[in-house]
């Protein structure tokens, strides 16, 4: 179920994609053998329109999703490592369980999000906006949370060890 799951969770990333972005992510895949740790970057796609997707346990790790659309999409247990998802709208996303570990999430708009158990370790979320967003035994240690805005967040359990603060100050452990 898990593969089905994935297999229509990248069919959706894929149709959302120019017809030029999907032959680069194809050959990606093609040339990695569906091994993404392999694919080097090949995923592509800015500024492109995935709202609503189901990419549940997708591997997206070193994918370019600058300025995406991911409003409402469910990302639960999704690889994002690495990725680029700069400016990008995760309004009302599911993020349960997700790695975005050390991914560049600066300007990201995490409104109204479930972040709930999510990793983000070593990310960088300045200026990222956690309005009324879950993040519920959320890892957020060592990320970079300048200018980030939380208000109606609910943080409980979260860990801010080592993070930037909002107000530039790196908090202690």
């Amino acid at each position: 179920m898990k593969i089905i799951s994935a297999i229509i969770g990248f069919a959706l990333f894929l149709a959302a994609c120019t017809p030029e972005q999907r032959t680069e992510i194809i050959k990606g895949q093609r040339e990695s053998g569906l091994r993404s740790d392999q694919n080097q970057g090949k995923k592509k796609c800015p500024n492109c329109d995935l709202s609503n997707a189901n990419l549940a346990n997708a591997d997206l790790r070193d994918a370019d999703l600058s300025g995406a659309n991911l409003s409402g999409a469910d990302l639960s247990k999704a690889y994002l490592r690495n990725a680029n998802l700069s400016g990008a709208n995760l309004s009302g996303a599911t993020l349960i369980d997700a790695d975005l570990g050390e991914t560049n999430l600066t300007g990201a708009n995490f409104t109204s999000a479930n972040l709930t158990t999510a990793y983000l370790k070593d990310a960088d979320i300045t200026n990222g906006n956690f309005t009324s967003a879950n993040l519920t035994q959320t890892r957020l240690d060592e990320t970079n949370l300048t200018g980030a805005n939380f208000t109606g967040a609910v943080t409980t359990e979260t860990n801010f060890c080592l993070a930037v603060m909002p107000d530039g100050v790196k908090n202690g452990c």
